[in-house]
């Protein structure tokens, strides 16, 4: 999540399938803790045997005898004599997915999709992965996404019958790729889950996707498009097929503070005011940290989009059952909010 892609300066990939049946002595495996991940100090070695399987304070030794996928591990280079293999993207979400609850294996095939990562030596604490650097003779892209629903669903294609299968299966039906933050994915799970699972039902959307807009005409009558790309684009297709989409732009402190921000968010917002069928919401930082006014931005995007009320409690009268299960829903629809979109603990360990 917060080192570029390894195998972007790499003009071809060394994968294996296995992992290795010893590991260095543990005091190298602090010295390799320590020189690639010096801010944590720390990490996890996976071994098939347990010979030398001794954890210490600067990293922990998993056993791993099941068989893998073939592209399960990637070569990302040597330090000294010692070869250094990491668990690819894929294996990553294939193991989260088996260890972890559906929406945070969700969160993290965002994440592992996504065009950002975290840095905390940049102002927002980002960077952008398609970000485009200047090199001695022209501006190049050094970075990319970590992996991709195709990549996924790739690896999980030779993955049958492997521990976290089925659950990475289920969870990627909610995974979009093209995120450019945290918040953005927070938000597009929240509203887009199903009420069951603590969303707000709305269909997860794509995201940065990109949207075509008339812009008049030049002096010569040629028509004019300007393309914009709303954070999250959510489609709903009523019972005649008519299609409504919703533009949600999320308007953070980072980006959104400024005067010429303002303008420039209030431009957009009048530019894509003009297409059929389209409504744009913003959301902001404050709106979406206060549960009642996120539930009340979820609900304005509900109807923008057509979809019938899912309280299917009765207004009048309702039952005990009635209001218990409603009330079931609004408890998981607050957890995860406090999970997702608040800084919870689960969204530090990104």
């Amino acid at each position: 999540m917060r080192n570029p892609n390894p195998l972007a300066a790499q003009r071809r990939a060394h994968y294996r399938a296995d992992a290795p049946d010893d590991i260095p002595s543990p005091t190298r495996c602090r010295e390799l803790a320590l020189e690639l991940d010096p801010e944590r100090g720390f990490l996890d070695f996976l071994s098939s045997s347990r010979r030398g399987r001794n954890n210490d304070e600067h990293f922990t030794v998993h056993i791993q005898t099941e068989s893998l996928p073939p592209k399960s591990f990637i070569r990302i280079g040597a330090i000294d004599k010692t070869v250094i293999y990491i668990a690819s993207p894929e294996l990553v979400f294939m193991q989260l997915a088996q260890r972890r609850p559906l929406e945070e294996a969700v969160y993290f095939g965002f994440a592992l999709c996504s065009l950002y990562r975290i840095d905390p030596t940049a102002p927002s604490g980002l960077r952008q992965r398609d970000e485009r650097l200047l090199s001695s003779s022209e501006r190049i892209i050094a970075d990319r996404s970590l992996t991709s629903i195709k990549h996924i669903e790739a690896f999980l294609d030779t993955a049958k019958g492997n521990l976290g299968y089925e659950k990475a299966r289920s969870a990627l039906k909610f995974v979009r790729a093209g995120s450019r933050s945290p918040m953005e994915s927070a938000l597009a799970i929240s509203l887009g889950l199903p009420r069951n699972r603590g969303g707000f039902g709305l269909g997860v959307g794509q995201m940065n996707h990109a949207v075509r807009i008339f812009n008049g005409t030049d002096w010569s009558g040629e028509r004019r498009y300007v393309t914009r790309y709303p954070d999250i684009s959510i489609e709903h297709a009523d019972s005649s097929g008519r299609k409504t989409t919703v533009g949600i732009d999320y308007d953070g402190h980072a980006f959104h503070s400024t005067a010429t921000a303002l303008a420039r968010d209030a431009r957009r917002r009048n530019e894509i005011a003009s297409i059929r069928g389209f409504t744009h919401l913003s959301i902001s930082a404050q709106e979406a940290t206060d549960f009642v006014a996120f539930c009340k931005f979820a609900d304005q995007a509900r109807r923008a989009l057509g979809i019938r009320s899912l309280d299917r409690c009765p207004r009048n009268n309702p039952t005990v059952a009635d209001l218990e299960k409603r009330n079931a829903i609004e408890r998981k629809q607050l957890d995860l909010w406090r999970k997702l979109i608040c800084q919870s603990d689960f969204r530090r360990i990104e």
